[in-house]
């Protein structure tokens, strides 16, 4: 069953929202608890898989793209809300894709990145703003340094995002949003990845593990630098 869990940061406590499985429109809620608990939900309002999930500053849940249920790449948007349990279709992004990354950044916009459709793999870049969801989704005027689909992207401790992986030759950039640009030149990470997993797990530093390799590295956001884990 593919799916994608979201922790809800309000409601009860550890909370997830599991969206899309062999129906692509099933959503339930999971509370883990002393005694778990599993409750049906009703459908999204459009069915698919391969999408992202990201956990706005209210407590909602903005879901983005993906595939439909004959397997095309799609662009329509939607919100969960935590409260109703419902959700419902805010409108379409700028550019249908799958395999791309929707992070919520420190100043509660949500950064769509990269990701692929029917054109290819994308650099596109797009942003969502929870406080406007009538005006939509709106292009950066900067696309990012490399097309990436299946890679990862990690919020830093200073607010800027690491984008990393999911090209062909394994190169990552840095997202500012402050002035809503890519770094100048792209970082060469330790290796090649796609589908991997990004975690910070302290101030600087961000580990990068597998995809398509059992291999883990190191960012450090201090001299954004990658450093191969040699005892992983």
């Amino acid at each position: 069953m593919n799916s994608i869990k979201t922790q809800m940061r309000k409601s009860r406590p550890l909370a997830a929202l599991l969206a899309s499985g062999a129906t692509l429109a099933m959503a339930i809620l999971a509370y883990a608890s002393s005694s778990t608990q599993i409750e049906q939900l009703a459908p999204l309002a459009t069915p698919r898989t391969m999408h992202t999930a990201t956990v706005l500053a209210d407590g909602n849940v903005l879901i983005t793209g993906g595939r439909d249920a004959a397997g095309a790449v799609i662009a329509d948007a939607e919100i969960f809300d935590s409260k109703t349990r419902t959700s419902k279709a805010i409108g379409s992004l700028l550019t249908a894709r799958t395999g791309h990354t929707a992070t919520l950044l420190k100043d509660g916009r949500v950064l769509v990145a990269g990701g692929m459709n029917a054109t290819g793999t994308l650099a596109s870049v797009e942003v969502f703003e929870p406080l406007a969801p009538a005006s939509g989704f709106h292009a950066l005027s900067e696309e990012m340094k490399a097309s990436r689909t299946r890679h990862t992207a990690t919020l830093l401790q200073d607010g800027k995002v690491l984008i990393a992986g999911g090209d062909l030759v394994g190169t990552a950039e840095i997202f500012d949003p402050a002035t809503d640009t890519f770094s100048i030149t792209l970082l060469n990470m330790a290796e090649r990845r796609s589908g991997h997993t990004a975690t910070r797990f302290s101030e600087n530093l961000v580990l990068l593990a597998g995809g398509q390799s059992d291999s883990m590295e190191m960012f450090n956001a201090a001299d954004q630098t990658f450093t191969l884990d040699h005892n992983g």
